[in-house]
């Protein structure tokens, strides 16, 4: 996947950290991620607080089985 293709969806993302965090429906360091409905990837944001986070700090994971988010964010 190319994150180019995803630059709305990104938008959005960012959009809905700061949603959740202006809104108190969050610890400073709770996270968000996406799961994609067409292949096996997630777009995840980094372990930091989701008021700052910024558009090109976004990462797409892939994996061809479920994972637990457990597994994901330590």
């Amino acid at each position: 996947m190319i994150d180019d293709n995803y630059s709305t969806v990104k938008t959005d993302f960012i959009i809905a950290l700061r949603i959740i965090y202006r809104g108190g429906l969050n610890d400073p360091f709770a996270h968000l991620s996406i799961r994609s409905n067409d292949s096996d990837e997630m777009l995840f944001m980094p372990r930091k607080n989701p008021a700052v986070v910024q558009n090109e700090e976004l990462f797409f994971l892939e994996s061809d089985k479920p994972v637990p988010q457990s597994d994901l964010h330590v």
